[in-house]
């Protein structure tokens, strides 16, 4: 007997580079004549579909459940299949589903999530969701009150529509929500343990807390719709099982056995989180910010030498803004691939040098080209969240200088770094003595500068290392900035980069702020609290005895306090923002 028809859907939030890896890895599900495939984008990246996985728009809420909804408006197989972005499914996931046959008072199945399978070296809070089992279904299954989740269940569309889908305006806690009222309507949940999909791990401990709090939130929501469903759970029990729990951990540590002292500390630490969590609002709000125009008169400059594959992530990145630019300028500086006649493939206007002048020159060219009142300036190898440009034209009021903060990605998301705020609230930029010390915090590529500022400024000069931050000094003698903390752009790193030269990034961002040293606005102070940053990271990267004699003189403590605390407010940050700009 065939299986019936499915409607696959999956909500997405996040940046393009993730929702293609989406589309490709949901594009090995083996899918009959009868099933479809949605995914739902939550963010509004005006993505384009590829056979068979059809893209659909739902960025109104942004809230996993209002996503899902609109994805079970698109089909109508009488089963839908819902699944998490962060899952990967076997591909033969539905004919798992449907190997049995389903009695008629079923109304949703509940599939397999294994934890991503990390090893015994993995970061702790990977570890801690594979020797857990922090996802199986089995969790949830076996609870006070059982329910399946929606990284991998499937509903039968009936009863879906019988019981008004989900609540679609909450965080978390939606998909408990969901089978008790399938219950209370008369349906059953039974559980499909063949139907496996994988679910990836949180490798940061802070993440994966958040995502325990997030969850206590909708525990409380839940106990406050469905009394007695989720109860709080009574602290001072809590505390002593908190307090046995450490003391096994320090036993196991003495002992030399990591994955029990893993078990033993993070159990109770993500319990804590759940538990204050509930604390929480879980709620989401429909209203958004005030209406942006279409198109913003704003050019997009983006120099390109030989960067063809690259270049093509950016202009996806840019064509995603809502709002759009009303120009984007690709300044080939010479370049021997298919970089123009891929700009000019994917309609941006390309200004063209017969000689490689270098980035500098080639940003440049492109203002000077330009027939907007502001420059938007991003570099081949980056790219922008589709939020960019609508913040920075929300952001720019008065000022000569607007920037979101940006996101530097290198092969591990872990090791993500914010270069901007590292504040939830906004630098204002008074004087250009401001971005000497602790560092230049306006990323070049997430920079938004008034056209007529960066004429009057001279452009950039032909300096190897830092002619950002020189020509960002200049721009900003003539009025002032501002570096929004919304992360806005991703910031890629690679080995071809001028900036792995730390060294001479270093001298030349020292030599630089001496050389305007009879400008009004140079402070000295600045300079001094910059070469004490510079001798403490020359002793941090090669060390020595020089290097710590530099540092014992009492002059660097002060801007080393300073330097420090900074750091550590960009790390804590950073911990706390996914690729995709938002609370991870």
């Amino acid at each position: 007997m065939p299986r019936p028809g499915v409607d696959v859907v999956v909500p997405f939030l996040g940046p393009r580079s993730s929702l293609e890896s989406l589309v490709r890895t949901l594009g090995r599900l083996e899918l009959g004549p009868d099933d479809t495939l949605t995914i739902v984008d939550n963010g509004g990246l005006g993505a384009e579909a590829r056979e068979p996985v059809r893209v659909v728009e739902a960025a109104e809420r942004r809230s996993s459940y209002y996503a899902r909804n609109r994805g079970a408006e698109q089909g109508s197989s009488p089963w839908l299949l819902f699944l998490d972005a962060d899952t990967i499914p076997d591909p033969g996931l539905l004919d798992a589903y449907f190997a049995e046959p389903v009695p008629n008072e079923v109304g949703a199945l509940g599939g397999s999530i294994a934890d991503e399978p990390v090893g015994p070296g993995a970061p702790a809070a990977a570890r801690f969701a594979e020797l857990a089992g922090a996802m199986s279904q089995a969790n949830t299954l076996s609870g006070r009150t059982s329910y399946i989740q929606t990284a991998n269940c499937a509903i039968r569309r009936r009863a879906f529509e019988e019981v008004g889908g989900f609540q679609d305006d909450i965080r978390s806690g939606g998909d408990a929500d969901i089978c008790l009222k399938l219950r209370a309507a008369g349906w059953q949940i039974e559980p499909r343990p063949r139907a496996r999909v994988m679910h990836a791990s949180r490798r940061r401990l802070g993440r994966l807390l958040r995502q325990r709090a997030r969850m206590g939130a909708g525990a409380a929501w839940l106990n406050k719709r469905h009394p007695g469903a989720f109860p709080a759970r009574r602290l001072p029990g809590l505390a002593k099982w908190t307090l046995g729990s450490f003391a096994r951990a320090s036993r196991a540590m003495l002992a030399g056995r990591r994955d029990e002292v893993i078990l033993a500390a993070l159990d109770p630490l993500t319990v804590w989180a759940f538990e204050l969590g509930r604390r929480l609002p879980n709620g989401v709000s429909a209203k958004g910010p005030a209406r942006l125009p279409e198109t913003v008169p704003v050019s997009v400059v983006i120099p390109a030498f030989n960067r063809e594959e690259m270049l093509r992530r950016a202009l996806a990145s840019v064509q995603a803004q809502r709002p759009a630019p009303a120009e984007v300028l690709v300044v080939d500086d010479a370049s021997t691939d298919g970089t123009a006649a891929l700009a000019e493939e994917e309609g941006a206007r390309v200004v063209r040098h017969e000689r490689n002048l270098g980035e500098g020159a080639a940003r440049n060219s492109g203002i000077a080209a330009a027939t907007q009142p502001w420059i938007a300036l991003l570099d081949s190898d980056d790219e922008w969240l589709p939020h960019h440009l609508g913040e920075l034209w929300r952001g720019r009021g008065d000022h000569a200088v607007v920037a979101t903060s940006a996101l530097r990605c290198g092969e591990d998301p872990a090791t993500d770094r914010i270069h901007g705020s590292a504040h939830s609230r906004p630098i204002v930029l008074r004087s250009p003595a401001d971005i000497v010390f602790p560092e230049n915090p306006v990323p070049v590529s997430a920079v938004m500068i008034r056209r007529d500022v960066a004429l009057r400024a001279g452009g950039y000069r032909p300096l190897r290392h830092c002619a950002d931050f020189d020509f960002l000094l200049r721009c900003l003698d003539q009025g002032t900035g501002v570096v929004l903390p919304s992360v806005g752009a991703l910031y890629h790193l690679h080995a071809e980069q001028v900036s792995h030269e730390r060294r001479l990034m270093k001298d030349a961002h020292t030599r630089i702020s001496r050389s305007y040293s009879k400008e009004p606005w140079h402070d000295p102070r600045q300079v001094r609290r910059w070469t004490s940053a510079v001798a403490w990271d020359m002793y941090r990267l090669e060390g020595g005895a020089r290097q710590a004699w530099q540092l014992a003189r009492p002059s660097h403590l002060g801007p080393l306090l300073r330097l420090w605390w900074w750091r550590f407010r960009l790390r804590r940050r950073s911990a706390r923002i996914g690729r995709d700009g938002l609370p991870a």
